[in-house]
């Protein structure tokens, strides 16, 4: 007795249901890498803008006006390390740099940076509106 193997044949119902699989197959593909990039970008927006909330509130609990004209004094640097000390807890801060109205660095988790002028840096003109 010999068996009868099934075979498949290339009708047109079997090209059809094919070239269905792979149209859906890259459709999704497709679809999974837009979704994930918009996704990915719209939860950074929100974590920055959660974070700038965050460093906004604590730098008015923290630091004043007079602060920012008188920024060698013991007290103002005193209240600077305290303002880093409450916003470094936060992992997406890498670096804490506090600048004053001619965008110079008047303090920095990092020394070396302090006297430096950045004016350049559009990021750090003007990132909060005042209020």
């Amino acid at each position: 007795m010999k068996k009868k193997l099934l075979r498949i044949g290339r009708g047109p119902v079997t090209q059809f249901a094919m070239l269905s699989f792979f149209v859906t197959a890259t459709t999704t593909a497709a679809l999974v890498v837009v979704i994930s990039y918009h996704f990915r970008q719209d939860l950074l927006e929100r974590e920055w803008a959660v974070t700038a909330s965050y460093v906004k509130k604590e730098a008015k609990e923290n630091l004043v006006p007079e602060d920012f004209e008188t920024p060698n004094t013991p007290a103002t640097q005193a209240r600077f390390t305290q303002f880093y000390q409450d916003v470094v807890l936060l992992p997406e801060l890498v670096r804490v740099k506090i600048y004053d109205a001619d965008m110079r660095v008047i303090w920095s988790d990092e020394p070396r940076l302090i006297g430096q002028r950045f004016a350049d840096n559009a990021s750090s003109r003007a990132p909060w509106p005042a209020g």
